[in-house]
C-alpha cells in the first residue's frame, strides 16, 4: 500500500517537472525568436563584414548544437563498453550454492 503511495507521487512529481521543462523551454523558444526578429531592426556596429549577416549569431550557434549533439552520439557508440563487458568477473554473474539457501528450486 505505502509502495502504491509512493509512486503515485513520483509519477505526480514527474510530471510536474515535464511540465515545468515544456512551461521552460517554450518561453526560451519564444524569446530567441524574438531575438532574432529583432536583430533585423537594429543596426550594428560590426568590425568584420560577416558580422552585419542578419542571424548570423543564432545560426552559428544551431550550428554548434548540431555538432555537440551528433558528436556525443558519435563519442557514445565509440567509446560505450558493451553490456557483458564486465560479467566474466561480476559478482552477480557467480552462480550461487543452492545448500544452505532455503530457496525452492524450480526448473523452468
Amino acid at each position: 500500500m505505502m509502495d502504491n503511495q509512493k509512486e503515485k507521487n513520483m509519477n505526480a512529481s514527474h510530471k510536474q517537472n515535464n511540465m515545468r521543462f515544456g512551461l521552460v523551454f517554450k518561453l526560451l523558444i519564444i524569446i530567441c525568436s524574438m531575438l532574432f526578429v529583432v536583430e533585423f531592426f537594429i543596426k550594428k556596429k560590426t568590425s568584420l563584414a560577416i558580422e552585419a549577416i542578419p542571424g548570423l549569431h543564432a545560426s552559428t550557434a544551431l550550428v554548434a548544437i548540431f555538432i555537440i549533439v551528433f558528436g556525443v552520439r558519435i563519442l557514445r557508440s565509440v567509446l560505450s563498453l558493451s553490456e557483458d563487458y564486465y560479467a566474466p568477473g561480476a559478482v552477480d554473474s557467480e552462480r550461487y550454492p543452492q545448500k544452505d539457501t532455503k530457496r525452492e528450486v524450480t526448473n523452468d
